[in-house]
């Protein structure tokens, strides 16, 4: 697994209940054999020194928001993992654009791209970068990148923030992340899998 120049731990959310598991998707498929939750399964990665700092429920959205150490009041990076339970998912091409649109409306200079749109593991899913040169409330640049996924019982996302420094005029806003860390995030997010272990469609893999 990659995460940028640190590594990851692997944590798996079932139908909106976060389990941690370390290291290993073998983990994961124990954990739902054993429990009476949902066996779908989205697995994922966080930086191994990162922490929780926000877990809650609004409605039928579920929020998990890592930060490191000590930075989740003023933060400057963050990984969020979201899934929304409904009895009718939207359409994760739908919601990635609502995604684009929301950001949109608080930004100057802004710009997106569909990086990928298709089907992983037989599940319809999109990933998308999301530009912001300027922050309307922080002035500030934002770069997002989300993957989104619609699974069977939840339409899961995943976003890794960074909330930059401003850029100077002639200065490019990836030249003010740390060297390579965006290209390791996008591998970081390949990596990112749903499955579900009852279902030969959506197999499960090892880490």
């Amino acid at each position: 697994m990659v995460c940028g120049s640190t590594k990851c731990r692997t944590h798996i959310i079932k139908a909106s209940l976060l389990v941690w598991a370390i290291g290993s998707a073998s983990v994961a498929t124990a954990a739902a054999a054993s429990s009476n939750q949902p066996a779908e399964q989205l697995q994922g990665h966080v930086p191994e020194a990162w922490v929780l700092g926000v877990n809650r429920n609004v409605g039928e959205l579920s929020i998990h928001e890592y930060f490191p150490p000590d930075t989740e009041q003023h933060w400057q990076q963050k990984v969020v993992y979201e899934s929304l339970t409904t009895d009718q998912l939207p359409d994760a091409l739908h919601y990635a654009d609502g995604l684009v649109e929301q950001q949109e409306k608080g930004c100057e200079d802004f710009s997106e791209n569909k990086i990928f749109s298709g089907f992983e593991n037989q599940y319809p899913t999109v990933v998308q970068l999301i530009v912001c040169g300027k922050n309307n409330v922080t002035g500030k640049p934002l770069v997002t990148l989300a993957k989104v996924i619609q699974g069977n019982q939840s339409l899961y996302s995943i976003t890794r923030i960074w909330r930059l420094e401003k850029a100077a005029d002639d200065q490019e806003i990836f030249d003010l992340l740390p060297r390579g860390e965006f290209g390791a995030w996008s591998q970081t997010l390949k990596k990112v899998q749903l499955c579900d272990p009852s279902l030969s469609a959506h197999p499960c893999q090892d880490e």
